[in-house]
């Protein structure tokens, strides 16, 4: 794992995995690790080193406990490190969130800011609904609105590798023709995959002067 302070939030991220098969046996198993171990993190240093899983004892690791101490590096093992990491996280994400600094670039993570150019309490602003750098399974928005002098929704995206904006339109076809400002309606977004997002439009319509029509307009688009 490899972070760059260059950027900020700095990007944390992995690199490609290595993998090897290991023999049965004590000696020649110690001596094919030691061997993994040398080739894949030399002599370079690391701030620690993270062992779990049933495949690895320190009954037969003797020699390549060694190797991986190299230079007093700090090797970490036990068989209950997700289930730490998993604990820490929500510790993390709830109460001390000391990490906001920090973004993690993993397949699960949403890249784009999604938002709207609205008024909002009279005044022109940028509304924002959606926040790169969440996981996409977290990803979701709601809020309602009132159109003005427009059939379409305009949705302002910018993505952590294209940082200028842009502007994606989403057309209502067959939107009920009212006087303007008196159309209301209702606003969902919900990722459903890592890159793909559910955008759900519902008309609410104006109280007792317009009732609702019934209509939902519902687009997946990846941005």
């Amino acid at each position: 794992m490899t972070l760059d302070g260059s950027s900020k939030p700095v990007v944390v991220k992995l690199e490609e995995p290595v993998e090897t098969e290991l023999p049965e046996e004590g000696e020649k198993r110690d001596s094919e690790f030691c061997k993994f171990v040398q080739k894949t993190l030399g002599k370079d240093l690391f701030s620690s080193i993270q062992i779990t899983g049933e495949g690895f004892s320190q009954d037969w690791a003797v020699q390549s406990v060694k190797i991986l101490c190299f230079q007093k590096r700090r090797v970490f093992y036990g068989n209950n490190l997700f289930a730490k990491g998993a604990c820490a996280a929500g510790k993390e994400k709830l109460e001390d969130k000391v990490l906001k600094g920090y973004r993690f670039l993993s397949d699960s993570l949403v890249m784009a800011d999604v938002g709207m150019e609205m008024r909002v309490m009279g005044s022109p602003a940028y509304y924002p609904l959606i926040e790169n750098g969440n996981n996409w399974y977290d990803c979701h928005a709601s809020c309602e609105l009132i159109l003005d002098n427009t059939e379409e929704l305009v949705f302002i995206i910018s993505t952590f590798d294209r940082p200028e904006k842009r502007r994606v339109g989403m057309m209502l076809p067959g939107i009920p023709h009212r006087p303007n400002k008196t159309t209301r309606l209702s606003l969902e977004l919900h990722y459903v995959s890592q890159k793909e997002c559910r955008v759900t439009v519902r008309d609410l319509g104006f109280g007792e002067m317009f009732p609702s029509s019934g209509k939902v307009w519902t687009e997946t688009v990846e941005w």
